[in-house]
């Protein structure tokens, strides 16, 4: 499995001046997860990796000032420099899925202005803050492994603790299964939530 190198948003920009919250408290939780989803799916095209990236990237940046977009242009180059390897990967499975959880928890029902280029620049500044403290929970992971010792094989708590949490999310998906799964789920939420669903 190659080993890709993605920048948060402490690697491209620093230390961030507001949080998650702040930054899209303009930004409905429904339409957030709604972008997600469909980040999500374009994730599972049969184009080239990187192909792919640059084409979702080139999509979620579409209508950022010039501004804004030479930012991001600038230290995308800057983090190119120090890290060996950097493909242009910014999208993943695993930060697409904690941000909907974070959306599901925030439940942002207020109204906004769709229409303003501005949602979309502080969507990727948001989405960048997941990756940090997905980037951050892994890492406690790894920490906390290194107090497990397996006598049979030492290093086998060292090699999962960083790639469990991804291993799901790595892999090409079984639509079939994918399919099942739904439908477990669907059939769940009806027969225990019904109430609180939209029909």
């Amino acid at each position: 499995m190659k080993m890709i190198m993605m920048p948060g948003y402490r690697s491209l920009f620093g230390e961030p001046t507001s949080s998650y919250e702040e930054i899209l408290k303009k930004v409905p939780s429904e339409i957030v997860i709604m972008l997600l989803m469909s980040l999500n799916a374009e994730l599972n095209t049969t184009e080239a990796h990187t192909v792919k990236q640059n084409r979702i990237w080139q999509l979620v940046s579409y209508r950022f000032t010039k501004g804004q977009y030479q930012k991001f242009e600038i230290a995308f180059s800057k983090y190119s420099e120090k890290v060996n390897g950097f493909d242009g990967t910014l999208f993943d499975r695993s930060c697409l899925l904690a941000m909907i959880l974070k959306e599901l928890k925030r439940n942002n029902t207020c109204d906004s202005e769709l229409d303003e280029p501005l949602q979309e620049y502080n969507f990727v500044i948001a989405y960048l803050l997941v990756v940090d403290e997905v980037r951050k929970n892994d890492s406690e992971l790894l920490e906390n492994s290194k107090k497990y010792k397996d006598e049979v094989m030492p290093t086998l708590p060292l090699l999962w603790a960083g790639g469990i949490r991804q291993y799901e999310f790595n892999q090409t998906v079984n639509i079939a299964y994918e399919l099942f799964k739904l439908n477990c789920f669907s059939k769940y939420a009806y027969d225990r939530f019904k109430p609180y669903l939209k029909e």
